[in-house]
């Protein structure tokens, strides 16, 4: 499959108008004033088919390993959703099945790419592309947002149009949006994380929340019982002042977009701001592991649900080969020479446990285009 040349252009090939960077702006402020423990409300997806003119939005969150559908929200609202977790092998060869996926596994391509960048409206219109969903459905383009490179586990967007083909304005467009996206997702993910301690500490289950300051002018308010411990012993803060280095980085807007970090014997603590406010900070503890790469990250999940190298090379659409050498990669970082070695270092907490089903549904699923493994998926319209 080709891409046209202007896919590469962007900026050279369309200028967006003053008022589309306008109505970007708005879309950006609707997206950052969502307050709720969802990112994407169905009237923000409403709001991006006015941007980016289509006929159905949706986004989807997906464990691909487990074939756990996480999150679905979709626009217009009448439309219906999955209504199975996880979906059933039916859906997930669909979704394997869909042509950005393809394309995504075979180029690591993960830029906002249109159907018609691969195909000829001709085909499209005549139904020969993707017959099974597009054809039954009446849609002639598509494109998608992917908000994390991961194979394993997918944050996407999809934009269903039933008429026109989508343009270079609106690649320009989304693209202009994924960071704001991502942001709002990591935004909403605090926001749950924050409303659970919350809950527990009027629950009286204040040990088992997670750790939490809440903050006054340069002083901490209160801090809960699991915060008090961390605080001494990563800063040796006993008293209500803030740490020197977490003022510093609560001033800093641009730092406080990313977690603060801070080392001390083979651990860390990450701290967080609450969608950048500075009254609310979470504190937890994790394993100082050596960084791995996202796609070494993949492999070892991969290991992790029981995968054998050959199944691990069909999911990731890799040869075997590659794989073996990503785990040499991966035992040298953790000074390991075995897969039980590597899931040991790396520790429950990090990879995650699987299933047995879990692994039968992965193994089962090399049947599907020589892979299984997806990006995007169909909208939610494929279950009629």
């Amino acid at each position: 499959m080709s891409i046209r040349l202007s896919s590469y252009l962007g900026n050279e090939v369309t200028r967006l108008r003053a008022s589309d960077l306008e109505a970007v702006l708005a879309f950006v402020a609707a997206a950052h004033a969502i307050d709720g423990p969802e990112p994407f409300a169905t009237e923000l997806l409403g709001r991006m088919a006015e941007l980016v003119p289509c006929e159905s939005v949706f986004f989807n969150e997906r464990d691909l390993i487990r074939h756990d559908l996480i999150s679905q929200p979709v626009w217009p609202a009448e439309e219906p959703h999955f209504d199975c977790w996880p979906l059933g092998e039916d859906e997930w060869s669909l979704i394997a099945r869909h042509p950005l996926n393809i394309h995504r596994r075979r180029t690591r391509d993960f830029g906002v790419r249109h159907v018609s960048d691969l195909f000829s409206r001709r085909r499209r219109v005549r139904g020969e592309i993707y017959p099974e969903y597009f054809g039954q459905l009446g849609i002639v383009d598509f494109t998608g947002i992917a908000l994390s490179r991961s194979q394993t586990h997918t944050l996407r967007f999809g934009l269903e149009s039933k008429g026109r083909d989508f343009s270079d304005r609106d690649r320009l467009v989304l693209e202009l949006l994924r960071p704001h996206l991502s942001l709002a997702h990591q935004h909403a993910r605090v926001r749950r994380l924050v409303t659970a301690a919350l809950v527990a500490l009027e629950n009286g289950a204040e040990e088992r929340a997670p750790a939490v300051l809440l903050l006054g002018r340069g002083s901490i308010d209160f801090a809960s019982r699991s915060a008090r411990p961390l605080l001494e012993e990563y800063f040796g803060q006993r008293g209500a002042g803030l740490p020197g280095e977490l003022d510093s980085w609560l001033q800093d807007a641009s730092a406080r977009e990313k977690p603060y970090t801070k080392l001390r014997a083979g651990r860390r603590l990450v701290v967080e701001a609450d969608r950048g406010n500075r009254s609310v900070l979470l504190l937890r503890e994790e394993p100082n592991t050596v960084p791995l790469t996202s796609r070494e990250w993949d492999v070892i999940r991969c290991v992790a649900a029981g995968m054998s190298n050959a199944e691990t090379a069909r999911l990731l659409w890799v040869t075997s080969a590659t794989v073996r050498k990503h785990l040499e990669n991966i035992y040298g970082k953790l000074g390991v020479r075995s897969r039980t070695a590597a899931l040991a270092k790396l520790g429950p907490r990090v990879v995650g446990k699987y299933r047995a089903t879990d692994v039968a549904d992965a193994r089962r699923s090399k049947s599907v285009n020589d892979s299984g493994s997806a990006e995007i998926g169909p909208g939610p319209s494929a279950k009629t």
